[in-house]
Order: structure tokens, then C-alpha cells, then sequence
């Protein structure tokens, strides 16, 4: 899987905000549960994050959700590769 969740602009690709509603805490937990057997690449890669945006209460919650064994972050930020790696230990990187 590959993307993002709708409403997070850390998205580097289209905006994906095809949702109805907001994803929230429990919704984002039941998708990471369900892809248990194949990792998911979170897209973080836009390259307009401000170190403010770093602390957007909605990204995080999917990053703390995604942080198991084998799940993917890319990025194009040294700052935003940082940040997640010092915060949220288990993913592995990729660069674009």
C-alpha cells in the first residue's frame, strides 16, 4: 500500500482528501491492524513542511499507528526524516 491518509498534506503527491469524514485515532489503529501482512509506504515527501508542521496532531496519530516492524516512510526532507526517526523507531526510509 502507498499513500497517505486523506487530510494529511505531508503528502508529497495530489492531495488525497476523498474522505467523507476525518480519519481518527481508531480508524487509522483498524487500517495499520488490517495490513499486517504486507508493509504500507507512507507517502511524507512534500517538500513545503515547515518545522511547525513536524507537530500536526493528524500526522502523528498516523505515525504512531503505522510505527510496527516493516511499514515504509518516504521523504524528501533531511528535517522530516529527522524528526521520525528519532520519534517513531520502527520504520524503514526511503529517499525520493
Amino acid at each position: 500500500m502507498y499513500g497517505n491518509f486523506p487530510f494529511c498534506y505531508w503528502n508529497g503527491d495530489i492531495n488525497n482528501n476523498y474522505s467523507e469524514k476525518l480519519p481518527i485515532h481508531d480508524d487509522i489503529n483498524n487500517y495499520f491492524s488490517s495490513k499486517t501482512i504486507f508493509p504500507v509506504r507512507l507517502d511524507c515527501s512534500n517538500t513545503l513542511l515547515f518545522q511547525e508542521d513536524l507537530y500536526d496532531v493528524h500526522a502523528n496519530t498516523i505515525l504512531a499507528a503505522g510505527n510496527q516492524c516493516g511499514n515504509l516512510i518516504e521523504f524528501s526532507d533531511l528535517g522530516v526524516y529527522n524528526y521520525i526517526k528519532e520519534k517513531y523507531k520502527n520504520y524503514n526510509f526511503v529517499i525520493s
